[in-house]
């Protein structure tokens, strides 16, 4: 990331032509978006009239703000909201949730499960079996990330707003098997692309990203991940992708993160700004491209603060 070792960045910001498009009560959370961007990516946003991938999801996070996003971008709450929309069979067992991760007892979890927190992204422990694993170590990290405020420097907004919380759930696959993501990026309550993620156990995890008609196209959205050649239509494929657009409806954009284990599918997570807006590729246009918002009619702020 590039270091603010001047007044030059901020001079950028000054004449800024976006911010001075932005309504007053979004420039505090375009100001983290603006310099978020140039430290990732050494370039400013371009929210109104860049075409590509990261800009539209920059525009989604100043200008598609609702309650319900708070809601769907907790782990636990998300549960209860999408369960009135699609039913409870989709969603992944329980075993026990946690305020205070002092209070985690491990003795009361099967010698295999996933541990997460419900408020960040990444705070994922998958543990195969509890007897060799230094559950103490594993308590202070789970307590390190509940202590932690996400994704406010980037102009994540929605995270800061839910009360941190721990969650064991049920593993979703053998230790052989693995499991793969089917992750649906939605503009307009409809499926734009699917960003399919496999070999999550290897060193070097595989990403296609495929159409809604299930044909693979030649794009890369994360060039963290290579470029796979596995990926078989399921039969569960029309299935997943109604789920998906349900789920979607009230948003101009969100990810909706599901598995398909032994031919049941499971719903993992909903995601509004996947990395910030900050991707690297030369694909951000072609699949920025795919995403159909409407630009020209944002939602009011929902509050000045954010």
């Amino acid at each position: 990331m590039k270091k603010f070792n001047g007044p030059s960045f901020w001079l950028r910001y000054l004449i800024d032509r976006d911010r001075r498009s932005v309504p007053l009560a979004l420039r505090p959370l375009y100001k983290k978006i603006f310099f978020h961007s140039l430290r990732v990516l050494g370039t400013p946003p371009n929210i109104f009239r860049g075409k590509d991938f990261n800009n539209k999801i920059r525009w989604s996070m100043l200008f598609d703000q609702s309650a319900d996003t708070v809601v769907c971008s907790d782990k636990l709450a998300v549960r209860d909201w999408v369960a009135a929309r699609i039913g409870q069979a989709y969603l992944n067992k329980i075993y026990s949730i946690w305020d205070d991760p002092s209070a985690i007892d491990f003795g009361d979890l099967p010698p295999d499960f996933v541990l997460k927190t419900n408020h960040d992204s990444g705070s994922v422990w998958i543990i195969r079996d509890k007897s060799s694993v230094d559950l103490p170590a594993l308590r202070a990290k789970v307590a390190g990330r509940m202590n932690r405020v996400y994704g406010a420097e980037k102009g994540e907004w929605a995270y800061s707003h839910i009360h941190p919380k721990a969650f064991a759930e049920e593993m979703l696959s053998a230790p052989e098997e693995g499991i793969s993501d089917y992750k649906f990026h939605c503009a307009g309550g409809r499926v734009a692309f699917v960003q399919y993620i496999s070999e999550r156990r290897t060193a070097q995890p595989s990403e296609q990203i495929v159409m809604p008609d299930g044909k693979v196209s030649e794009y890369l959205l994360d060039s963290n991940f290579r470029k796979g050649s596995g990926f078989e239509r399921p039969i569960e494929w029309n299935e997943m992708i109604t789920i998906a657009e349900k789920l979607a409806q009230p948003f101009a954009y969100v990810r909706v993160d599901l598995y398909l284990v032994y031919g049941q599918i499971r719903f993992g997570e909903m995601t509004f700004a996947p990395r910030a807006g900050c991707y690297r590729g030369a694909d951000q246009a072609a699949l920025g491209a795919l995403l159909a918002l409407d630009r020209a009619n944002p939602r009011p702020p929902l509050h000045a603060a954010w």
